[in-house]
């Protein structure tokens, strides 16, 4: 099922026309499907997805915009207003200055977690992780970076989820 969400995130981000849209839901979707994905899989490797020894899911990804660095930081910066930009939000709350509750649509209804905000330089970088107790164990950053040539600002999202144990599955007499 977590494979099937992020198909379902990754065709939404690849259909989407707006470039923060399409890398946030791309990068979501390509690390839920991760998650269902095991040993050396040519997909995974395309969608620059890898699974350290400890079994935690990388992905990372970047897109050019062609804006300024701080103006897309400070859209990024207001979590409350992300599900604006990633459909697959329901909701973000901003809890007090370094704490949010995220609500994501999954097929089974929402799933929620609580995250804080653990690096923040305006206009550069934004990093955060889960706290206990996540139903997904997650951490990541988005950096801002000029883009080469002049032209804008080269968005950069590196995230890392731990993949919850699966359910207990029917027993099979020996």
């Amino acid at each position: 099922m977590v494979g099937s969400v992020g198909v379902a995130l990754m065709g939404a981000g690849l259909r989407s026309a707006r470039p923060l849209q399409k890398l946030v839901l791309g990068t979501v979707g390509a690390g839920l499907a991760a998650m269902a994905a095991t040993g050396r899989n040519p997909i995974a490797t395309a969608l620059k997805i890898r699974q350290s020894q400890d079994g935690e899911v990388l992905v990372g990804d970047a897109v050019t915009v062609g804006r300024p660095a701080a103006e897309l930081y400070a859209i990024w910066r207001q979590l409350e207003n992300l599900p604006q930009l990633m459909t697959h939000l329901q909701r973000v709350e901003v809890l007090d200055e370094k704490r949010s509750r995220w609500t994501v649509k999954a097929p089974t209804g929402e799933v929620s977690w609580d995250a804080e905000i653990t690096a923040d330089e305006p206009g550069r970088r934004i990093a955060w992780q889960s706290l206990p107790g996540a139903a997904v164990e997650n951490h990541g950053e988005v950096l801002f970076r000029p883009a080469p040539g002049n032209r804008g600002t080269e968005v950069v999202v590196r995230l890392a989820y731990r993949p919850p144990p699966a359910p207990p599955g029917p027993s099979w007499p020996a």
